[in-house]
């Protein structure tokens, strides 16, 4: 048995702002670019489809490779290589980003290295990051390495296998890394240190024969596609910044203030209030300051100039606006959009999360400490417990989870450092095609009351109503409805006053309790406690009887 202790979510002025593009790859396999201010929904390839990835966050880089796209220019040198126009080819094929400018290199017939460099000033003592995006073409052996082995204190390098999607060796500050990105496309990517005298750096790649030699004889067809080059500071590779004729940066993903930070999904349920609309019985508008983001319904007709959260004559708050209700103590007020659900908030120190009531097929959460992602996780929220034989797998309908609980975003660690007060936590939910919808987000810090003992019980208090006329017709009206639970769940002996503070703190209080932990999602309720007690019969083991009621 656990329970969250919740974190309000308030609006403090938060806000994401990012001063340029950026790149990131679509649910279509695409590289795309967000406009400024825009977060990017990143997602990854697993070798059979894109898997949701999350917002992805990332801090200010550069590109100093110049010409990123253009191998064709003469700012990389090319040896051993036909020349373009002769053998190699500019704009050869799509690239990753759907545009034809990915480009054909072929070696020649001469004997040693086929390959092209671009000469780059680097800064001493310093980690970077060198990346390109490769293809295979008649060939499908590809090296990556620094410009100039003395400018670095361990040569970063590394020979790619493209048919079989694996690094063959490397060298360098850690292991080479080979990402798969649809359609072919590989993100090779190596990782140095300048030593403290070395300046002179730069990209260097090479086409490998089948026996992995860098140098040998060419036979003047055999190729692959490049596109995409970057050299950055930094220990690690991030999102493509292309370039032309001069090193380009990408601007830092900024998240300022706390709690909510930004969601996708617009606060326009109503017109917003205005003192001098004269307005009829039943209007509704939305008020949406820091502190009220709610919907209101006129019930005397008329033009006041007192706000609606002030004027509780005129006006009714009627529910929170749609962007906050997952944020209210109502599972059963729905936040609902097209296709996809995304927040970014700053909950303050958090290692749980909650999400009820959900109407998704899947969910991204992704947590960021000091702008390095510390937790990502996928969940495919198709529920396979109905499908007990072929039949039902080809005409059952499909059921998906409605709640999710996760508890370790940080481990104990992590949740001690100082800079967890400051993490952020990105969330994506989504139904594609369709209406996505979700009932309540909780974030917070799990407390482990006990282990649940075999015997507890589910169900629900149904506020619906069945009317019957004196013709013996049934009207039936569907209302809301609560989860009710009752678990007994041990506890050593030692830790009774500690539990019995924590219930009692926590009377009359909203909170997610997890009676089951990853066996029934079912078990995951948001509500209270109606009452409990603890037996003692020794000073070992005690047990606590417990019954949970859900908030409607």
């Amino acid at each position: 048995m656990k329970l969250i202790r919740p974190n309000a979510i308030t609006d403090a002025g938060g806000a994401f702002t990012r001063a340029s593009t950026a790149t990131y790859f679509n649910s279509s396999g695409v590289m795309a670019s967000a406009a400024i201010n825009t977060p990017r929904l990143n997602y990854t390839y697993n070798g059979t489809s894109w898997i949701n990835a999350g917002i992805l966050l990332e801090p200010a880089r550069t590109n100093l490779c110049i010409r990123s796209q253009e191998f064709d220019n003469a700012s990389w040198t090319k040896t051993g290589l036909l020349a373009f126009g002769s053998g190699s080819t500019a704009n050869a094929i799509a690239a990753p980003d759907g545009t034809t400018t990915a480009d054909l290199v072929t070696e020649d017939t001469s004997t040693g290295v086929h390959e092209a460099n671009l000469a780059i000033t680097l800064t001493v003592s310093t980690a970077y990051s060198i990346s390109i995006f490769v293809k295979a073409g008649t060939r499908d052996r590809f090296r990556l390495a620094g410009r100039i082995s003395a400018t670095w204190s361990v040569f970063p390098q590394g020979v790619f296998d493209l048919s079989t999607s694996s690094v063959v060796s490397s060298s360098g500050d850690r292991t080479a890394e080979i990402a798969n990105v649809g359609n072919g496309w590989y993100r090779c990517t190596i990782y140095g240190t300048t030593t403290s005298i070395g300046t002179s750096g730069g990209v260097l790649f090479n086409i490998i024969d089948g026996s992995n030699n860098s140098s040998y004889t060419g036979n003047g067809t055999g190729g692959l596609y490049v596109w995409g080059a970057q050299l950055e500071a930094g220990s690690t590779c991030t999102s493509y910044i292309p370039t032309t004729t001069a090193a380009v940066t990408r601007s830092a993903d900024v998240c300022t203030g706390s709690g909510y930070i930004y969601s996708n999904v617009a606060e326009t349920d109503y017109t917003a209030w205005n003192s001098a609309t004269a307005y009829i019985v039943g209007d509704r508008v939305i008020r949406t300051t820091a502190t009220t983001h709610k919907v209101y319904e006129r019930v005397v007709a008329g033009t006041t100039a007192t706000a609606p959260e002030s004027d509780p004559v005129n006006w009714i708050a009627v529910s929170p606006t749609n962007r906050w209700k997952l944020f209210d103590e109502s599972p059963s007020t729905i936040t609902t959009n097209s296709d996809t659900i995304t927040y970014i908030l700053k909950p303050g120190r958090s290692n749980s999360i909650a999400l009820l009531e959900l109407d998704a097929s899947e969910i991204a959460i992704n947590v960021y400490i000091n702008d390095e992602l510390t937790y990502y996780a996928y969940n495919d929220l198709v529920d396979n417990s109905t499908i007990g034989d072929w039949y039902q797998y080809f005409y059952e309908p499909f059921y998906y989870q409605t709640s999710l609980s996760v508890t370790d975003l940080l481990n104990a660690a992590l949740l001690e450092l100082t800079a967890s007060n400051d993490m952020i936590v990105t969330i994506t939910i989504r139904k594609p095609s369709t209406t996505v919808g979700i009932g309540a987000l909780v974030l917070g810090i799990v407390y482990e009351l006990g282990k649940t003992q075999n015997g507890m019980s589910l169900g629900i208090i149904d506020y619906s109503r069945k009317d019957t006329d004196d013709y013996g017709n049934t009207i039936l009206v569907r209302r809301k409805y609560s989860k009710r639970i009752q678990a007994t769940f041990f506890l050593y002996s030692n830790r009774v006053d500690t539990v019995s503070n924590l219930l009692t703190q926590y009377r009359a209080t909203p909170v997610v309790w997890i009676a089951a932990d990853a066996q029934y999602n079912s078990m995951v309720v948001y509500g209270f406690y109606r009452d409990w007690n603890i037996g003692i019969p020794n000073n070992i083991g005690s047990t606590c009887n417990i019954e949970i009621e859900g908030l409607t």
